[in-house]
């Protein structure tokens, strides 16, 4: 539906309807590359039943265990600390998290390798203005 209370409103609208006709026609478009299926169509073939899916979060939420999860933390984890520790006092991010539980859990959990890799990316997008 067009909003034409404004020329503004009018303009978002109609590219917001363009969008949406454009998408639901590639998603329900039959594909040579999924033997004439269409895209919405491949993909309730491979997605679960919402109902089965359904039932099992509520199974695996009822053997989950609770609490605190005694981990082993892995021999990198000094150097994943080192690591986060700058990573936050750089990015100003000290301050959520005072008590540094999430730094000790990242770097009991994730290898060096992966936490410079995390990092590159959170510097990317703060570069760019995305945080």
């Amino acid at each position: 539906m067009l909003d034409d209370s404004s020329k503004d409103s009018l303009i978002k609208s109609a590219v917001h309807e363009v969008i949406r006709a454009y998408t639901s026609g590639i998603n329900h478009a039959a594909r040579l590359e999924l033997d004439g299926k269409s895209r919405a169509e491949a993909l309730r073939q491979v997605c679960p039943d919402p109902k089965k899916d359904a039932q099992l979060v509520t199974t695996l939420k009822a053997t989950h265990q609770r609490g605190p999860h005694p981990a082993t933390p892995l021999p990198s984890a000094p150097i994943a600390r080192i690591l986060l520790d700058e990573a936050f006092n750089q990015l100003g991010l000290l301050a959520n998290d005072p008590q540094g539980s999430l730094r000790r859990w990242l770097s009991n959990t994730f290898e060096p390798s992966a936490i410079r890799r995390a990092l590159a990316i959170c510097e990317a997008k703060h570069a760019k203005g995305g945080l």
